[in-house]
């Protein structure tokens, strides 16, 4: 088995450029996703939630909505690297992954 950390944040910082520098601590939620073969989801994320930090152990496959079904043809997640993603708050939306 495999995981996935999802650390989700309420603000988001000003941005520099058209670049987001960080989020701002402290998470709002931290959920983990426990992964295999088979696509896993995560819970809804807060209703607050405008940014989310996903970091997995091994290599993972990921993909956010609603009702999210992930499959190693979706984004890779490398082991040990963080995949930044914003996401409208209050939509209820879901991470999906798949071990890769």
């Amino acid at each position: 088995m495999a995981t996935i950390w999802l650390s989700e944040y309420a603000d988001v910082p000003q941005t520099v450029n058209g670049v987001v520098q960080v989020p701002v601590e402290p998470a709002v939620a931290i959920q983990t996703i426990t992964t295999s073969g088979t696509s896993a989801q995560s819970s809804a994320f807060n209703a607050r939630t405008r940014y989310v930090v996903a970091y997995g152990d091994v290599l993972h496959h990921g993909k956010v909505g609603s009702n999210p079904t992930a499959t190693t043809s979706d984004k890779p997640l490398a082991a040990g690297v963080n995949w930044d993603f914003a996401v409208k708050p209050g939509k209820g939306w879901l991470f999906a992954a798949i071990t890769g």
